[in-house]
C-alpha cells in the first residue's frame, strides 16, 4: 500500500466531518475518533494491483453511538466503491468491507469499533 490510499481515506475521512489519524491520535482525545492501521495483500500477478485492507478502529467515551452513527456513515460513502484518480494516474478504489464492535477495552465507559476498508491500488499503465 502506498501513501496514496492513505491519503485518499484522510480526505474522505475528512469529507465526512469524521475525526481520523493514520496509526496514532494525537493530542487531546476529541471522541469519537478513528485511527487506522493495514494488512497487504501479496501480490501474485504482474497486473499494477496492490490490495490492502486498512483496519479503522473508533473510540469512544459514555456510549457506541456515535460510533455506530459514525460507522453507518462510513458504510453508506464507501458501498460501492470510493474512486479517485491521483496526479501521477494512478487508481485508488476504496470499498466498506464489514464491522466488529465486539472489541473489549478493559474500560466500563470506553468504547471501541473495527471498521474494515478493502483498498485497491492500481497502477497506471
Amino acid at each position: 500500500m502506498s501513501y496514496r490510499v492513505l491519503n485518499a481515506i484522510e480526505a474522505a475521512f475528512s469529507e465526512m466531518g469524521i475525526n481520523y489519524a493514520f496509526q496514532l491520535w494525537k493530542g487531546k482525545a476529541d471522541y469519537p475518533y478513528w485511527v487506522s492501521d493495514y494488512q497487504e495483500t501479496e501480490n501474485i500477478n504482474e497486473d499494477g494491483k496492490q490490495e490492502t485492507t486498512v483496519y479503522i478502529t473508533g473510540f469512544a467515551r459514555g456510549s457506541a453511538t456515535m460510533l455506530e452513527l459514525q460507522k453507518d456513515e462510513m458504510q453508506k460513502y464507501f458501498k460501492h466503491g470510493k474512486r479517485t484518480i491521483t496526479t501521477d494516474g494512478y487508481a485508488v478504489v476504496i470499498f466498506y468491507a464489514s464491522a466488529n464492535a465486539n472489541i473489549p477495552t478493559g474500560e466500563k465507559d470506553l468504547f471501541k469499533i473495527q471498521v474494515d476498508l478493502r483498498c485497491i491500488e492500481y497502477a497506471p499503465n
